[in-house]
């Protein structure tokens, strides 16, 4: 990234990290002297926003192992002080990135189901928001996807976290349709962790191929194994 102004799609990707909402293009122009002191919090909120989005776009670039503090700082124009003040290091950064778009993604399935949702409304909507987030997010769903593979044992944690995260949620639509169809049997809990892992499969293989932008292709192929799974 150059040192001009942050594009638009870079500003964007600040907001999901939580860059103040009302100044995300300021987090780039940081105030300084007195208007520094009282506006502290925004600052560090807009710091740490601005590290986890380079971490995204630096392991997007050139790879988890390849990244270094001094990549994540040029890219989020802070010092290397206010790296350290937020995360002990590069691997607490992407921990840190990894939880931060497992959160956004959650929230945007939520927004998108309305109580009135059938269950299968709910598991089409679920998987569609999915699948839009990682084909609008392309440098994210290759950090998430492809490159959390070379981040080390504390990576997969964080990353089965996130799997066990939503394969509850695909539990409680199986409870869904049980309400809806009596007689369903109840399915044992590696079945939902394996559905969520199988359909990550299907994503990373677009990602992997440079094929993010067509991943909701995907839809027919996943809805197909969810139903079979479920039915």
């Amino acid at each position: 990234m150059e040192d001009d102004a942050p594009s638009e799609r870079s500003t964007d990707g600040l907001a999901r990290y939580g860059a103040p909402s009302d100044a995300v293009i300021d987090a780039w122009r940081l105030p300084r002297g007195r208007q520094a002191n009282d506006r502290s919090s925004e600052i560090a909120a807009s710091q740490r926003a601005r590290l986890l989005f380079a971490m995204n776009e630096s392991v997007a670039q050139k790879g988890y192992v390849a990244t270094t503090v001094a990549d994540i700082t040029r890219i989020a124009r802070v010092s290397r002080s206010a790296f350290y003040a937020n995360f002990k290091d590069k691997e607490a950064c992407f921990l840190a990135a990894y939880e931060a778009a497992h959160v956004d993604v959650v929230e945007r399935i939520r927004r998108a189901q309305t109580p009135e949702m059938s269950w299968r409304e709910r598991l089409r909507t679920t998987l569609r928001v999915y699948l839009a987030f990682k084909r609008d997010h392309p440098a994210l769903s290759r950090t998430l996807l492809v490159e959390i593979h070379a981040a080390g044992p504390q990576a997969r944690a964080k990353r089965d976290w996130g799997h066990q995260h939503f394969a509850e949620m695909q539990r409680r639509l199986y409870a869904l349709r049980q309400a809806e169809e009596p007689g369903l049997p109840d399915l044992p809990t590696p079945i939902f962790r394996g559905v969520v892992a199988a359909i990550e499969e299907m994503a990373a293989s677009y990602v992997c191929e440079g094929r993010t932008d067509a991943i909701l292709e995907l839809e027919p192929a996943a809805m197909l194994l969810l139903e079979k799974v479920y039915g």
